[in-house]
């Protein structure tokens, strides 16, 4: 393994997760006046896909700063930094495997959750809402899921929460699945709350074996791109749909892969040497 001494090993406890909330709160204020004088002027900006696109990334962007200023700075005297170098070429491919195979199996139970009634109707009709919103400008769309969130939530979420936890002693699995269930609740509703904690493991575990922040945020970009051009291409957001196979079959399929993946990973035992700096 190479030298990582230029790493700050900053820690994550409840000051660090006040620190991240009170650096989203500027940008959302700053956006909710902005509308509200927008309004006044006849015009919805919260509507308009850009105004949403710089308003994501700046309270993003203002988390991190606000934990890099009040507590990695503090902590280390170092300015907040990752490891985002590439991994060697077998761990990058052995990733493919379990993140495919993580998304067919977050699918299939996703598609169990409840859809209709009074409750879980109306809340999944605005979630329907809302991602009908969310996909009727491709661009803002590709550019908020393909590159703006991969790379600012894994920064937050397996950067700076995972890795702060692990820094204090906590152990990585605990970690993981902390990081994991917060990634999810952020999404706001039950279907994305699933998927995004079961990605959230593997992104963790992977992170975790590598111990570069670059193979997550890839592979988080590889999942919702290729989400992303499937239902604009075919129109349809499920696997089973797209590829006509039974969900029981494509759970199997996600099973074996994700095996294949996480065992790769063990039998070559490349956590921490198979870094390159």
């Amino acid at each position: 393994m190479k030298n990582l001494n230029h790493i700050p090993r900053y820690t994550f406890d409840g000051w660090g997760a006040l620190a991240l909330v009170a650096g989203f709160i500027p940008s959302i204020l700053i956006a909710g006046i902005l509308s509200v004088i927008a309004m006044e002027q006849g015009i919805k900006i919260d509507e308009l896909p850009l105004f949403t696109v710089i308003t994501t990334a700046i309270m993003w962007l203002g988390a991190i700063m606000s934990f890099d200023f009040f507590i990695c700075r503090k902590q280390t005297g170092m300015p907040i930094r990752f490891h985002l170098k590439m991994s060697g070429l077998k761990i990058t491919l052995l990733s493919l495997p379990l993140m495919i195979g993580t998304m067919l199996i977050s699918e299939f139970f996703i598609s169990r959750l409840p859809t209709t009634g009074k409750f879980w109707g109306d809340w999944y009709q605005k979630y329907e809402q809302m991602m009908e919103f969310a996909t009727s400008t491709p661009w803002a769309m590709a550019f908020l899921g393909i590159i703006i969130a991969p790379i600012f939530e894994e920064i937050v979420f397996r950067g700076i929460i995972m890795k702060g936890l692990t820094n204090k002693g906590v152990h990585p699995w605990k970690a993981i699945i902390f990081s994991a269930l917060l990634f999810g609740i952020i999404h706001g509703n039950p279907w994305q709350f699933l998927g995004a904690s079961i990605i959230g493991l593997v992104l963790g575990y992977i992170y975790w074996q590598s111990e570069t922040l670059l193979l997550p945020i890839l592979l988080h970009s590889f999942n919702n791109a290729l989400v992303i051009c499937l239902f604009y291409i075919t129109g349809k957001e499920n696997f089973s749909d797209i590829i006509q196979l039974s969900p029981i079959i494509l759970l199997f399929i996600g099973i074996m892969l994700t095996v294949i993946g996480s065992w790769g990973m063990r039998k070559f035992n490349y956590r921490r040497k198979d870094i390159t700096s």
